[in-house]
């Protein structure tokens, strides 16, 4: 396992972002067909990890590159964690990884979903 507090800002979120490869893997395998031994609840599991860790790939960048208020990259920090959100916010298949990972966590939706059409599985 990675020891994150050995690793400096601005390569913690390239080890979330190789998870959310793993987990694209194991997910690719159960969709093509090649984890038929795996029982429905472990495939099920391993579909909601890759979308919950997809999901969380944007915070992991926004806090991976944080500088504090005094410092003098603040502006273009500020600029990196929009030009994120923005492009998270904008982009069709994130924002369905997102609505599954927040339907997953809780038991009724507070907010409206990111992806206004419905979606047939």
């Amino acid at each position: 396992m990675t020891q994150f507090s050995n690793l400096p800002r601005g390569y913690l979120h390239v080890e979330q972002y190789k998870r959310v490869l793993r987990w694209y893997k194991r997910f690719k395998e159960i969709n093509d067909g090649k984890r038929l031994d795996d029982d429905f609840n472990c495939q099920d599991d391993d579909m909601l990890a890759f979308f919950m860790n997809c999901h969380h790939l944007k915070d992991w960048v926004i806090q991976d590159f944080f500088v504090e208020a005094s410092d003098p990259d603040i502006a273009k920090y500020c600029r990196l964690r929009d030009e994120v959100v923005r492009f998270v916010d904008s982009n069709e298949c994130l924002m369905i990884c997102s609505n599954i990972c927040n339907g997953a966590k809780h038991l009724r939706r507070q907010e409206s979903p990111h992806f206004k059409e419905s979606l047939r599985v």
